[in-house]
């Protein structure tokens, strides 16, 4: 089988890739995407080319332009495959990561909303996926202390996972002590508590010990959030 221009940049990048000299890979990931110009409107070749593309920006730390790489192919793969495909949601996946290595948490925040309403259009309100999904919201409002949103999703993704792995499953105890850490910071305590008791039986002093290690979690998740300056454009509408 004859061997395409694509085919030989494409692989040149892979083994650049792999040997670390991600600066040379990137040329040739550019010279792949310029080969693929010519390819079909829903040759998935294309959109492979610009997340490794964006993945190459990335090692470089040049978020930006990984950003704008990986936006060109989610708007590729919306147009061809429609916006609740599964390639969109993974798609979307990349840029929200990306958004949280910049802490561009405002503009990330919509993303995972959509991404959330893709994987329930394609699997429905209960499933593993959905639920993954929806603690990851949950985590991503409690670090932002929006706490009346982070409940609803703690709640939902609690609901989710006890009807698929059980009351006493690793899965919903871990899950437990996150909402527990956040209704301890807001002064209900006691709620925190019966909750963590209900599910695992966890008697005081090692609830104490678990509370303290997601509450240093939350805060340097805060810390991070602060640095970037999130807060401070909250500030400025008063």
């Amino acid at each position: 089988m004859m061997v395409t221009e694509w085919e030989k940049y494409k692989d040149s990048a892979e083994q650049l890739v792999q040997m670390g000299r991600y600066s040379e890979a990137e040329s040739f990931w550019m010279q792949a995407v310029k080969a693929a110009d010519n390819f079909v409107e829903n040759d998935p070749r294309t959109t492979y080319t610009l997340d490794r593309l964006g993945d190459c920006f990335i090692k470089q730390q040049r978020y930006a332009e990984a950003e704008q790489v990986f936006t060109m192919a989610l708007e590729i793969r919306k147009a061809v495959l429609g916006p609740t495909h599964l390639d969109v949601g993974k798609s979307l996946s990349q840029i929200v990561d990306l958004m949280q290595i910049e802490q561009k948490f405002s503009e990330a925040e919509p993303l995972q909303l959509e991404i959330l309403s893709i994987y329930e259009t394609n699997f429905g309100a209960e499933h593993p996926g959905v639920a993954t999904i929806v603690l990851n919201l949950a985590q991503f409002y409690h670090g932002l202390k929006r706490y009346n949103e982070a409940e609803l999703f703690y709640k939902r993704a609690l609901a989710i996972k006890q009807k698929l792995y059980g009351y006493r499953s690793p899965e919903v105890k871990g899950l437990t002590e996150r909402y527990a850490a956040m209704l301890n910071e807001c002064d209900r305590a006691q709620e925190a508590e019966s909750l963590v008791e209900e599910v695992s039986g966890t008697a005081s002093g090692v609830w104490r010990a678990i509370n303290a290690k997601r509450e240093e979690e939350v805060k340097s998740r805060g810390d991070k959030m602060k640095r970037s300056g999130f807060f401070d454009r909250f500030k400025k509408d008063r």
